[in-house]
C-alpha cells in the first residue's frame, strides 16, 4: 500500500514538474512574442515617421520653396517651363548639403525616392549617385541584411546598366539575390524577380558582345539582326527603354528583309521582335505606335 502511494506521489510530482516546465515555456514564448510585437511596432512607427518626413520634405522643402519665393520676393518670376528634373536637382542639392545629417534613416529613404525619380526621367547617372549613397547609408546605419537593401540594389542595378556599367549592375543584382535567398528563400516572388533580372543583365552583356562580333564579321547575316532583336528584348525586360527601340527596330527590319534566308524554324523571331515593340510602346504610353506595330502581327484565325 505504501509502495503504491509512493508511486502515485512520484507520478503527481512528475506531472507537477511537467506542468511547471510547460508554464515556464509558455511564459518564455509569451515574453518573446511581446518583444517581437514591440520590435514590429517600433519598426512600423519608424517607417511611418520616415514616410511623414519624406512627404514633408517634398511638400515643404521643395514645393514650399516656390510658394515662399512667390510671397516674399517681389522680383521672383515663376518658371512656366519648370521641369521635374529641375525639382529633383533642387531636392538632391538640399540633401547633399546635409539637410538630414541627424536623420540618417530619413536621408536613406529620400535618396532612394530621388534616385528612383531620376531613373523615371532618364537621368541614370544621377540615379546611380543617389541610390548608391542610399545603400551605403543603409549598410552603415541598418546593417547589410536590412530587407530594404535588396530593393535599393535592384533599382541601382537598373540604372547602372542604363549607363553602360554592366559589371556593376551584375554585382548589385548578385548581392541582392544572395540577401533575398537568405531572408525570403529561393522561391519568393522578390527572389524570382531578381533572379530573372540577373539573368537578363548577364544575357545583355553577352548579347552586346555577340552583336559587336557579328557586325564586324558578318554584318549582312540574318543572325546579326536576330542578335540585335534579342538584345532589345533583354533591355526591355530591364526597362532600359532608351536603347530598346533602336535595337528592336534594327533587328526587326533586318530579319524582315531577309525572311527568305531564315530557316523556317527560326522565322518566329520576326514576330517576337514585333511583340516586343508593342510591349515597349505600351510600357512607354504610346498606344498609337503600339497599335501600328500590332497590325504587323498575323491575324488569329
Amino acid at each position: 500500500m505504501a509502495t503504491r502511494a509512493g508511486k502515485l506521489a512520484n507520478r503527481r510530482l512528475t506531472q507537477v514538474a511537467q506542468q511547471k516546465l510547460l508554464a515556464e515555456q509558455a511564459g518564455d514564448l509569451a515574453r518573446e512574442r511581446l518583444v517581437q510585437i514591440k520590435i514590429e511596432k517600433q519598426r512600423a512607427d519608424d517607417e511611418t515617421a520616415i514616410a511623414r518626413a519624406v512627404g514633408d520634405f517634398l511638400q515643404d522643402g521643395i514645393l514650399g520653396q516656390l510658394e515662399t519665393s512667390l510671397k516674399t520676393d517681389p522680383t521672383f518670376r515663376a518658371d512656366p517651363n519648370l521641369t521635374l528634373r529641375t525639382i529633383l536637382d533642387r531636392a538632391a542639392a538640399q540633401v547633399g548639403e546635409g539637410f538630414f545629417v541627424d536623420q540618417p534613416l530619413v536621408e536613406i529613404e529620400i535618396r532612394h525616392t530621388i534616385g528612383n525619380a531620376y531613373r523615371s526621367v532618364g537621368q541614370y547617372e544621377k540615379s546611380v549617385e543617389q541610390l548608391t549613397r542610399s545603400y551605403e547609408l543603409a549598410v552603415q546605419h541598418l546593417g547589410e541584411d536590412d530587407h530594404n537593401n535588396w530593393v535599393t540594389l535592384h533599382n541601382l542595378a537598373i540604372s547602372q546598366s542604363a549607363v553602360g556599367d554592366e559589371r556593376a549592375a551584375i554585382d548589385s543584382l548578385e548581392l541582392a539575390l544572395a540577401g533575398l535567398k537568405r531572408h525570403s528563400g529561393p522561391f519568393s516572388s522578390n527572389t524570382l524577380v531578381t533572379t530573372s533580372a540577373l539573368a537578363y543583365a548577364e544575357a545583355e552583356t553577352m548579347l552586346r558582345r555577340a552583336v559587336e562580333i557579328m557586325q564586324e564579321h558578318q554584318p549582312d547575316d540574318w543572325l546579326t539582326s536576330a542578335y540585335q532583336a534579342f538584345l532589345g528584348q533583354a533591355l526591355l525586360k530591364q526597362e532600359e527603354y532608351e536603347e530598346v527601340e533602336t535595337a528592336l527596330i534594327a533587328g526587326y527590319e533586318g530579319l524582315a528583309s531577309q525572311i527568305d534566308q531564315i530557316p523556317e524554324s527560326q522565322r518566329p523571331y520576326v514576330n517576337q521582335a514585333v511583340r516586343s515593340l508593342v510591349e515597349l510602346y505600351r510600357a512607354t504610353e504610346k498606344p498609337d505606335k503600339a497599335d501600328e506595330w500590332k497590325e504587323k502581327l498575323p491575324k488569329r484565325k
